[in-house]
């Protein structure tokens, strides 16, 4: 492993952590959207990146959501999320 100071690490783990509580959020959403039941949501997300979530909950919000400012507020929050970076 490259020489990473404990500061580093800190904030790898936050960074992990981040992306962790976001798929926690978009996962059921993307799901929910794609009516695809919890079980078989499990197998299609399993080794999915959290960059492949967010653009597959962008896509479907899209096709899905017929509320323009519920879209925009999505989106909006689709490009913050995949913005994170450790504080």
């Amino acid at each position: 492993m490259a020489d990473l100071t404990n500061d580093d690490l800190r904030a790898l783990g936050r960074m992990v952590v981040a992306c962790s509580v976001v798929e926690g959020i978009c996962r059921p959403v993307l799901s929910s959207l794609m009516g695809l039941h919890d079980d078989v949501a499990e197998v299609a997300f399993a080794e999915r990146s959290h960059s492949w979530v967010l653009d597959a909950l962008a896509a479907t919000v899209t096709l899905r959501v017929d509320d323009p400012p519920l879209q925009r507020e999505w989106m909006d929050w689709i490009t913050r999320a995949k913005d994170i970076k450790p504080s």
